[in-house]
């Protein structure tokens, strides 16, 4: 057997060729734009989360639902420390800058 790139070619006994085997492929590419993807969603949730909680809990009378409140409570009981955190991100998602500095 002889190596040609990063492929293998096997000889028969009569000196052809076979079909080299398919070399691996890598996908590393392909998580940058799902990483892209994925921050698009979540800054799209988070800035649309404040109107909706005030639509849905603040001009309703009775609220809808809890919303966001509830969202924080629950994590809160998952861990005390959840709760804290994400209220804390999410006040510093609505509190900072936004877009790129030059």
């Amino acid at each position: 057997m002889r190596r040609v790139g990063r492929a293998s070619v096997q000889k028969c006994k009569f000196g052809a060729q076979l079909v080299p085997p398919c070399p691996r492929v890598s996908l590393t590419w392909l998580s940058v734009p799902a990483l892209h993807l994925q921050d698009a969603h979540l800054h799209c949730f988070m800035s649309a989360a404040l109107p909706g909680q005030v639509v849905l809990y603040l001009f309703t009378d009775p609220p809808l639902t809890p919303f966001l409140n509830g969202l924080f409570t629950r994590l809160d009981g998952a861990f005390p420390l959840f709760g804290t955190a994400a209220f804390a991100l999410f006040c510093f998602y609505l509190i900072g800058p936004h877009g790129r500095r030059h």
